[in-house]
């Protein structure tokens, strides 16, 4: 999942995530996400800045016991799936660097952006990925939250009083 973020190729994904007390479960449907990455040269090494916005992003369910017609509730709810996204890129990274392959098209950047720089660093380009640190934003906007006044776990609950 992380390289298909940083790849930009996320169109139609579904994430569950548990809070972290592990007591509410949340689906959230991503129909659509930008992902910009951008080699930035430091002192020592290149930085990859990664920017990531879910630009269509919907619940499918949730088991909490937030109201979803509070602003600070849904933040919450939002940033537990940036969190989510946020790791499942840094994982996906680490297995970059793992492997010391570019799968994302860094090298491809960086000749773009700067051919002199390229030209120092292709030689040992894959000691260059295996040092690169990562920069990553990622933005959560839910959309139509008050479709879930109730959550179906807790109508099945009052079913059964």
């Amino acid at each position: 999942m992380g390289i298909s973020w940083l790849t930009n190729r996320i169109r139609l994904t579904i994430l569950s995530y548990k809070s972290k007390d592990d007591t509410d479960v949340s689906a959230f449907l991503v129909r659509n996400a930008k992902v910009k990455v951008t080699p930035v040269k430091k002192a020592l090494h290149y930085t990859l800045k990664v920017k990531a916005k879910v630009v269509v992003g919907e619940f499918l369910e949730t088991t909490t016991h937030e109201d979803l017609l509070k602003t600070q509730d849904v933040k919450k709810l939002e940033q537990q799936a940036e969190q989510i996204i946020r790791t499942q890129i840094l994982d996906g990274w680490k297995a970059v660097q793992h492997l010391k392959i570019d799968l994302v098209g860094i090298g491809n950047k960086i000749h773009r952006k700067s051919p002199k720089d390229w030209k120092r660093l292709k030689e040992s380009w894959p000691d260059e990925i295996a040092n690169m640190d990562l920069d990553v934003d990622v933005k959560v906007n839910l959309k139509r939250p008050g479709l879930f006044q109730s959550s179906f776990s807790r109508l099945l609950e009052s079913e059964d009083d």
